[in-house]
């Protein structure tokens, strides 16, 4: 379609729960389009949606009061929310969702008539979906949105496919449309800018005393520090089973 490759909202305010909106094409609001609307959009996933001429995955005009929650908008090609074409003041709300590029992620073509109402809890860190490609949006086991969703008494009960939210019991949900078992992400640390330098070709690193650099990061994507190792002598090594 020209506009709401998804959904289309004209003149009307539904709630929409845990639903998935995903690789979806549209020239305007790849995903989804509203007009006249305060509809509220609670744990559901907007992703990989595309909008060939630059019109955004939401696209908004002269809507007061739609809001997102416990959202996750990501991926998605353009702008994951635009406001144009504007005749009277528009704003949006999003609180505890993953949104790409964060508040930079929404942009506007008239802001003097634009309010965004930017709220506590968001995020923009890759949400780990298991496999986009095939079209399964649930989140592994590392994803930063579980267990970081908001805890209200409008959350849904259940997820997209059926499973109770939150999960376990007494836990805060997740953000998105799917609710994992889990209560909070595994964490893993990862080691990135492995670095070995020196003056001398490193080929017997106990002949030449190099200088080994590295930084890790947890998979929230935290920086958790950065080392720098002098190895000196064999004794500076130890086997590490993988």
């Amino acid at each position: 379609t020209d506009q709401g490759g998804g959904i289309t909202l004209r003149g009307s305010s539904p709630q929409i729960l845990s639903t998935l909106i995903a690789n979806n094409t549209a020239p305007t609001g790849s995903a989804l389009s509203m007009y006249f609307c305060e509809s509220v959009f609670l744990n559901s996933t907007i992703a990989g949606n595309q909008s060939a001429e630059g019109g955004g995955a939401i696209f908004i005009k002269d809507s007061y009061g739609p809001s997102f929650i416990n959202s996750i908008l990501w991926n998605d090609d353009q702008d994951e929310v635009l406001f144009a074409g504007l005749d009277w003041a528009s704003d949006v709300t999003i609180t505890h969702s993953d949104v790409d590029g964060g508040l930079a992620g929404i942009s506007t073509s008239n802001p003097e008539l634009t309010t965004i109402f930017w709220q506590e809890g968001n995020i923009n860190v890759n949400p780990r979906f298991n496999n986009p490609d095939e079209l399964d949006y649930s989140l592994t086991d590392y994803s930063v949105c579980l267990g970081a969703g908001l805890d209200t008494t409008i959350v849904p009960p259940f997820d997209i496919a059926g499973n109770p939210r939150p999960n376990p019991a007494g836990s805060n949900p997740d953000i998105g449309a799917y609710e994992s078992p889990l209560a909070e992400p595994i964490v893993v640390v990862e080691v990135r800018n492995l670095h070995i330098g020196g003056s001398e070709v490193t080929l017997h690193l106990t002949s030449h005393n190099p200088q080994i650099t590295y930084s890790y990061y947890n998979s929230l994507e935290e920086p958790l520090g950065f080392h720098q190792i002098q190895v000196s002598s064999l004794s500076d090594f130890s086997l590490i089973d993988k």
